[in-house]
């Protein structure tokens, strides 16, 4: 099998800390790294779930924002739960 050189830029620290943490566990970083992309394709996804918080309160920020744009009164709790739910699944669910 031929290799193929993959090349990226990410902060120090970053780099630093997961070095580490794959150090503490017997890897290196390029093998946890091809770890990963090899459990993404069998996973045909990222191989954990994406449930931060930060991205949960992003989606219910540009829920609200959408819900100005549409002049949806957000007591009407149907309309309301659609746009947020709609919103959190294209947005942050598409893979």
């Amino acid at each position: 099998m031929v290799n193929s050189l993959i090349q990226f830029r990410v902060e120090e620290k970053i780099k630093k800390d997961a070095t580490k943490i794959y150090e503490d566990i017997g890897l290196d970083l390029n093998t946890a790294i091809k770890l990963f992309l090899k459990k993404s394709i069998k996973m045909k996804t990222l191989p954990f779930a994406i449930n931060d918080n930060e991205v949960f309160y992003q989606s219910r920020i540009d829920a609200f924002n959408e819900l100005d744009r549409m002049n949806i009164n957000i007591n009407d709790s149907e309309e309301y739960k659609d746009v947020v739910y709609k919103g959190i699944k294209e947005k942050y669910y598409k893979y």
